[in-house]
């Protein structure tokens, strides 16, 4: 098949080769045909090139720290979410409370002084 059609692409190309047209080489035609330009007849196996081994090796290890990250990723419930944002919220309310408290006992502990001095004051 791949003799018969360069003997197809060489007929149409001109035996010998025109003015437009340069001659066309059969092995080059079948060589082009082949993956990588390498020939893969009776079982050979294709030879990998220098970068291939360290770029499949890369891309492999990081596809498997990324599968592995996105695993073992923390992934709340909603039961989880509830308890933390109830527990902020209370802890929220606790500050505000405490603090309405300490103001409020600052007051009446002002009060109570000013009392004390009227009572002094009138006393005397």
């Amino acid at each position: 098949a791949a003799a018969a059609r360069a003997r197809a692409l060489s007929a149409a190309a001109g035996a010998g080769g025109d003015e437009h047209h340069a001659p066309v080489d059969e092995g080059a035609v079948v060589a082009a045909q082949r993956p990588f330009g390498e020939d893969r007849s009776q079982g050979r196996r294709r030879q990998w090139e220098d970068w291939e081994l360290p770029t499949y090796l890369g891309f492999g290890t990081a596809f498997a720290l990324l599968v592995g990250g996105f695993w073992f990723i923390e992934r709340p419930s909603i039961s989880t979410w509830a308890r933390e944002e109830m527990r902020l919220r209370r802890t929220r309310i606790r500050e505000q409370a405490d603090a309405y408290t300490a103001q409020h006992r600052a007051q009446h502990e002002q009060q109570q002084q000013q009392q004390q001095r009227a009572a002094d004051d009138g006393a005397e």
